[in-house]
């Protein structure tokens, strides 16, 4: 008895993972829910820190607040938005994570002597991400069924 075809639909735009996915989508699946979760913890942090910025906020610096505020939340949903792209396998979500993370580590080490338990708290969620987006499987699910340069 002939099984079916298990590839997945081109015209699926989750490509394919929605009904369990690739391989390599499957072998890639714990790290990148791993990554998608520090992801997500970082946005609840960053837009509830914006939040208690503008409940916090005197008349004296209510502009400045409230613009750092309003960065923080945007920050805080793009985080959430990247988070999710990762958790579902969307290849356009692995760039901006990686960027965000970038940018994690040198407010790591300005937090250094202040704030240290932030600065480590930021470097090893960046590190984690990072690693986890970077794993050979990982890397396979993201770019499962494209052509690369030089293939």
């Amino acid at each position: 008895m002939r099984q079916p075809d298990k590839s997945p639909d081109p015209s699926d735009e989750t490509g394919g993972t929605r009904t369990g996915g690739s391989a390599a989508a499957r072998t890639a699946r714990p790290a990148l829910w791993a990554a998608a979760i520090v992801l997500w913890l970082e946005a609840i942090a960053v837009v509830g820190y914006g939040l208690l910025i503008i409940v916090n906020l005197q008349n004296v610096s209510a502009g400045v607040g409230y613009g750092v505020a309003g960065m923080l939340i945007v920050w805080g949903v793009a985080l959430a938005v990247v988070g999710r792209g990762v958790a579902l396998v969307r290849p356009w979500s692995r760039g901006p994570a990686v960027a965000l993370q970038l940018l994690h580590l040198p407010l790591a080490w300005g937090f250094r002597d202040s704030i240290g338990w932030l600065a480590a708290a930021l470097f090893v969620s960046a590190a984690a991400v990072l690693v986890c987006l970077f794993l050979p499987a990982s890397s396979a699910a993201f770019t499962e069924g494209r052509r690369l340069p030089g293939e």
